[in-house]
Parts: C-alpha cells; sequence; structure tokens
C-alpha cells in the first residue's frame, strides 16, 4: 500500500449501501451513523430539462403541476429501472450521511436485497457497481448473500470474503 492510499484510508468512509424496492440505507462502517429513505425521487420540466424537486419520503407529499414522483429500483423484471434518478437519491443520501466532513470519496459495499434470486447477473453487478461510482464511491464491492452487521463486519472482512469465493 502506498503513502497516498494511506492517506485516502485516513480520511476516507467505508460505507455499507442496502437496497430494496422500499427503502435505501446508507450506513457508516466506523461511526454506525445511518440514513434512511425511501427511493423516490420527484422531477419536473420538459423531457430534455428535467430539474430534481426532492428526494427520499419529503417528495411523498409534493404536489405542482408536472411534477413526476418516481421509484428507480421499482420495476417488474429488473431491480433498476433508472440508472440515472437511482445515482441521484444514492449521491443525495451519501452527502447528507456525510455532511461536512472533510473526507476523500468512501469506499462502498453495495448490497441489493431483493430481486437476487439465483445470483446476479453480470450485468445486475456492473450496474450496481456503476451507481455506486456515480454516487462517489472510490472503490466498490458488489456483495451478495445475507444482510451484513456493520457492528461485527468491517469492509476489509467483507473485501476478503467476496475475494475468496
Amino acid at each position: 500500500m502506498n503513502l497516498v492510499q494511506r492517506l485516502m484510508g485516513i480520511f476516507s468512509e467505508d460505507l455499507l449501501i442496502e437496497l430494496t424496492k422500499s427503502e435505501v440505507s446508507i450506513t457508516s462502517f466506523s461511526s454506525g451513523a445511518t440514513v434512511k429513505d425511501k427511493p423516490l425521487i420527484a422531477v419536473s420540466g420538459e423531457k430534455n430539462k428535467l430539474t430534481v424537486e426532492g428526494v427520499g419520503a419529503e417528495c411523498q407529499n409534493m404536489s405542482k403541476p408536472g411534477l413526476q414522483l418516481i421509484n428507480p429500483f421499482d420495476h417488474s423484471r429488473s431491480f433498476v429501472a433508472n440508472f440515472t434518478y437511482a445515482e441521484k437519491i444514492l449521491q443525495y443520501l451519501i452527502r447528507k450521511l456525510l455532511r461536512n466532513r472533510l473526507i476523500t470519496s468512501p469506499r462502498v459495499i453495495i448490497h441489493q436485497l431483493e430481486k437476487n434470486e439465483g445470483g446476479l447477473t453480470e450485468i445486475e453487478e456492473r450496474v450496481l457497481r456503476e451507481l455506486a461510482l456515480g454516487a462517489g464511491a472510490r472503490e466498490v464491492i458488489v456483495f451478495q448473500g445475507s444482510k451484513i452487521n456493520t457492528n461485527v463486519d468491517t469492509y476489509q472482512t467483507i473485501k476478503q470474503r467476496v475475494d475468496a469465493t
């Protein structure tokens, strides 16, 4: 490990992102702080010039002409229905969790908790990885398995478990 990587590790957070159709949960491994919200985004405007009006449960009761309320994790065939909006929700929630902290981009474990029977395809894994990277992660682990306990497991132990498979 070089000096730059060591310094980044000192000023960085390790995060767990758990995704379901009804909730996005982001937890810091170091502090245990958690942000949970509904995966909703409110947008308005023309098709080529959409404006984000709100994210999460706060936008459920918004009313405005032309306002669309979208859950990017709600689709009949796949888990991610709208990549761009899913990425915006993750960006918003990561900023909300890490607000006012002078840190580098976090390392992220992203865990899809639904629609993963039989494992994830390469495409699904790539979508999850790209979502986390687009939301600001510098390193991403796509995890498949039972729920992770951030009080017991660490980023490093999960990484070792994933690398061993």
